[in-house]
């Protein structure tokens, strides 16, 4: 046998990580990757005000059965109302002063 190649066979090299620490180092990889992910999604889909609204149209639909209706209901007018002034407020064009 070669003593010398394994003399450092039970050494160990590195801390042994717990469970709780494998765990939470996972779920930190996670989170922060979700993040980048989200963003990055927002960024390359565009949505049209016209979609955004059958959206909400629907959204009403569906809560409108709910046992907390009122309470979701006041939250998808309110979220109306801003898509609402979000098209209202266009940029205005440079032909549009001029007749």
């Amino acid at each position: 046998e070669n003593l010398y190649a394994k003399i450092d066979e039970d050494l160990a090299t590195n801390s042994e990580a717990s469970i709780q620490d494998i765990v939470s180092n996972v779920l930190n990889l996670n989170a922060e990757g979700s993040d980048d992910e989200d963003d990055s999604e927002c960024e390359k889909k565009s949505v049209s005000t016209s979609d955004v609204l059958k959206a909400i149209d629907d959204l009403r639909c569906f809560f409108t059965n709910s046992e907390a209706a009122d309470e979701h209901l006041k939250a998808i007018r309110d979220l109306e109302k801003v898509v609402l002034t979000t098209k209202k407020g266009r940029q205005s064009c440079i032909s549009e002063y001029f007749k």
